[in-house]
């Protein structure tokens, strides 16, 4: 505020807006100010020519002042991301010029009013707060709202399938349960469908995708949704970029029919029961994003399932996409992840383009690791652990330049470890543990950084960290395959205790990684990965 000079114009004040011909204020935005008061001074009822009031991030508490209702003109309030308590004032909905309204991230509680008059609002934010009953009907006319993170509760009202306008549905992490309508088909401007982290149960309706071309987004994870994926409507929302399942308890085999989606980016089918093979014919041209871990898949993985993965294989420039916020579909949704780190929840809203990962963790695969592998040279974290892969691990993973973790434990690996793994010089998260591998521990670059817990488990290896010192008869020799270790997927054979202290989640950055975190089989791998991962700049 040093520019509010008294002695000058107030229209050239900063945060004020005035009308190029009256001179009158109609605009005032106070935001990132953090006046911490505990109230707004009642004489903003004088301000009745205001069309736009902006208090976000200012740090005001206390109930929102029902003096607001006076603002007869006002087109668009904020008072996000603040402390106001109570309830919201009715009044402030039947605001008859009021088309945006900004309440989320505050403490907020009660049910929102029931009925609105007079009003012309067409998007509305109340998530992150402490709201609980039902939805109003007259809330979801609006074509952009957004609930998320509140206590509702009760079923998704049917007459949400007649709101032919609804672009973005965000109920996520809220108490809603029942199933999932079928009639959703109706929708056929929707863009985005989050029903992530409630207790919706029973199948996914067979046929609600099919009118949905414009579909972009569909997040239904953390919920107890059965069944299979709806091949046959699903297969025709060809704008489709994310599909999140994870965390049901979906029944079905390897969807190879979703490489026909063009647009597919993000494909999470963790913590389900898929099963079978992993196999497709033709390639997921854009898919950054691949997490199959917790399921029952099985068998060998074939050498032209990595030639599938173009997007994984295209090295980008980093340095134009760090900290870029990632928006997506036709109305700009913005991601706005949560992901738990050593018991602290840090909120996530950013997820660099570049950002690829492959985790198929906690299977039945077996046979050996393809060499085809190495070919996923854009690829910053693989995880294989908790398989029944044998064999030697591939040189060929020397090639993935651009690896930061990587985490092959609890399988049936054998002999050395390649020298090759030393030229990946971004790496810094290494687990080996829990093999059949023998030899010295390769030494330079990255690797002088691990310490013993990346290699525990595997009797035949030697040299720095551990304290085996080489030489001997075995040291250059491949151990029997027939002595190695039953391991089954899924066991308890490995502690992650061993794991180092990571930086906390003050310096996550916005990736896609919460994404995939919100399991309750939590894929600690993740956690480890997240807490000592700093972007490249």
């Amino acid at each position: 505020m040093a520019s509010w000079n008294e002695g000058t114009d107030c229209c050239s004040w900063e945060g004020v807006t005035c009308d190029s011909s009256t001179g009158r204020v109609v605009g005032l935005n106070l935001a990132y100010n953090h006046f911490n008061g505990s109230t707004i001074s009642s004489a903003i009822a004088k301000l009745t020519d205001l069309t736009r009031l902006n208090l976000s991030h200012t740090g005001f508490s206390g109930e929102i002042p029902s003096e607001f209702s006076h603002l007869k003109k006002l087109v668009s309030l904020d008072l996000s991301f603040n402390n106001f308590t109570g309830h919201i004032p009715s009044s402030i909905f039947n605001l008859p010029n009021l088309q945006w309204l900004g309440c989320s991230d505050n403490q907020l509680v009660g049910p929102i009013p029931s009925e609105i008059v007079h009003s012309s609002l067409h998007s509305v934010y109340l998530n992150n707060n402490f709201l609980n009953g039902t939805i109003p009907s007259w809330l979801l006319a609006l074509p952009s709202m957004d609930l998320n993170s509140n206590e509702l509760s009760g079923t998704m009202p049917s007459y949400i399938c007649y709101l032919a306008s609804l672009l973005v549905i965000d109920l996520s992490n809220n108490n809603l349960s029942g199933s999932i309508p079928e009639c959703l088909f109706n929708l056929a401007e929707l863009s985005v469908l989050n029903l992530r982290n409630n207790n919706f149960h029973g199948p996914i309706p067979s046929s609600m995708f099919g009118n949905m071309s414009k579909l972009t987004h569909v997040d239904l994870n953390g919920n107890k949704l059965g069944g299979s994926l709806p091949a046959q409507s699903l297969a025709t929302c060809k704008m489709l970029e994310v599909l999140d399942v994870g965390n049901n308890n979906v029944d079905d085999v390897f969807p190879q029919w979703l490489s026909n989606l063009p647009s597919l980016k993000v494909l999470i089918l963790g913590s389900n029961s898929f099963h079978g093979a992993v196999t497709t014919s033709n390639s997921f041209s854009m898919l950054q994003i691949l997490d199959l871990s917790n399921n029952y898949f099985n068998g060998s993985l074939p050498a032209g399932l990595f030639h599938k993965f173009p997007a994984m294989k295209m090295l980008k420039d980093k340095s134009e996409e760090v900290g870029t916020e990632y928006y997506i579909g036709l109305v700009n949704y913005k991601f706005s992840f949560v992901l738990t780190v050593k018991g602290k929840e840090c909120v996530v809203n950013k997820f660099p383009s570049v950002f690829t990962t492959l985790d198929m963790s906690n299977n039945y695969f077996r046979g050996e690791i393809p060499d085809a592998i190495g070919e996923l040279g854009s690829l910053l974290f693989l995880n294989l652990s908790h398989n029944n892969f044998v064999g030697p691990i591939p040189s060929s993973l020397g090639n993935m330049r651009e690896l930061e973790s990587l985490d092959l434990s609890s399988n049936r690996l054998s002999r050395k470890i390649p020298s090759q793994l030393t030229s990946l010089t971004y790496l810094s998260f290494l687990n080996l543990s829990r093999n059949s591998l023998v030899g010295p521990i390769p030494q330079g670059n990255q690797f002088g950084t691990f310490d013993a817990a990346s290699y525990a488990g595997n009797e035949g290896l030697c040299g720095v960290p551990l304290s085996k010192k080489c030489g001997g008869d075995d040291e250059d020799g491949d151990h029997d395959q027939d002595s190695e270790p039953e391991l089954e997927s899924g066991g308890e054979l490995f502690s992650w205790g061993f794991a180092g202290a990571g930086y906390g989640c003050g310096l996550v950055i916005g990736i896609s990684t919460a994404y995939i975190m919100f399991s309750t089989r939590k894929p600690e791998w993740l956690v480890e990965i997240v807490e000592n991962w700093t972007w490249r700049g």
